[in-house]
């Protein structure tokens, strides 16, 4: 892949917004959100990145098939993904959720591909990126040897999607990555991005990691069909009975729930529930807190304060006071 080239692959996720202290820098595309991705080339094809999003990337896999000839190997800062890919040894959709403090190897040529990717909530990253044609020549000639390229690019693991917690090199690494990143140090993003290269590629084999476990793509998809039921209903429901409705086991519900989400099914139904009854409490300044407790799934004016007082450290009917005083604002 020539340079040319890969400026159009990166273009097709941002737009080009310049140069800035040596990395090229592109600002994403409406259609994949707000977000920024910095690029600096440490080698002909490899690329130190910090990557900043919101969205769903579908369309980006989409219109590119370099994930033929891609490897990425970078640290998950902020936020959660998910990461959807098409098994190239059967042809099973799978999901991996990579949440913050997860790190990614991963290198694509004929076995799982990556279809989409998207973010419950924004994300940061740093690490990697680089092609493996004309990166390759430049591992080569900077003295990495072409067996250890070769096995990092066809072992099993990565291959599969080696997504993993508790490497403290390879953690470190990218942290400092992302401090030369923010310092615009230029010589530190070039060594730090060498030095990540080499441990990623040949250090990790070393090493026994905990894999992250990967879910059927089907599952994932009922999970999030499960929140957007939670986001349109107030009425009061169990996990059981959540997980029943959309065929599922409880416990593989709280499960994926709280890794793609940050908190259980309950707990995220709970808030929404009550932030309907205190928005109503706002608006509604005659309707009674008995009435707002029954509109909101709870079954009784206590419970609904109990539960309110917990979130909000006061009682329905002292912040409703608060309100008509003009010490909260709407």
């Amino acid at each position: 892949m020539t340079a040319s080239e890969q400026m159009t692959y990166f273009s097709t996720l941002g737009t080009f917004d310049g140069e800035k202290n040596g990395c090229l820098v592109f600002r994403l595309k409406p259609e994949f959100g707000q977000g920024e991705m910095h690029l600096f080339e440490i080698l002909p094809g490899i690329y130190a990145m910090c990557f900043s999003y919101g969205a769903s990337l579908t369309a980006h896999f989409q219109q590119m098939d370099v994930t033929h000839d891609g490897f990425s190997i970078y640290k998950m800062l902020r936020g959660r993904a998910r990461i959807d890919v098409i098994c190239g040894y059967n042809g099973e959709r799978k999901s991996y959720i990579v949440s913050a403090g997860d790190i990614v190897n991963y290198s694509s040529i004929d076995t799982d591909v990556i279809t989409d990717m998207r973010m419950p909530e924004a994300g940061y990253c740093v690490g990697l990126f680089g092609f493996y044609k004309p990166g390759r020549q430049s591992l080569t000639a900077f003295g990495l040897v072409d067996e250890m390229i070769e096995r990092f690019r066809l072992d099993e693991r990565v291959r599969n999607g080696f997504i993993y917690r508790h490497d403290d090199e390879v953690g470190r690494l990218a942290e400092a990555l992302d401090g030369a990143f923010h310092a615009h140090d230029a010589f530190g993003i070039r060594l730090t991005g060498l030095s990540l290269l080499r441990t990623g590629m040949r250090e990790c084999f070393r090493r026994e990691h905990v894999p992250i476990r990967r879910y059927d793509t089907s599952i994932i998809e009922k999970v999030e069909e499960l929140k957007a039921y939670l986001n349109r209903t107030m009425n009061y429901c169990t996990v059981t009975e959540m997980a029943k409705r959309f065929g599922l086991s409880p416990t593989y519900t709280k499960q994926i729930f709280a890794e793609l989400y940050g908190m259980s099914p309950y707990r995220y139904h709970l808030a929404l529930r009550l932030a309907r009854g205190r928005a109503l409490l706002k608006s509604a300044e005659d309707m009674r807190i008995a009435d707002i407790a029954a509109c909101t799934g709870f079954s009784s004016a206590g419970k609904f304060t109990e539960a309110f007082k917990r979130r909000y450290g006061c009682t329905p009917s002292v912040f409703r006071h608060q309100v008509r005083g003009g010490c909260i604002f709407p």
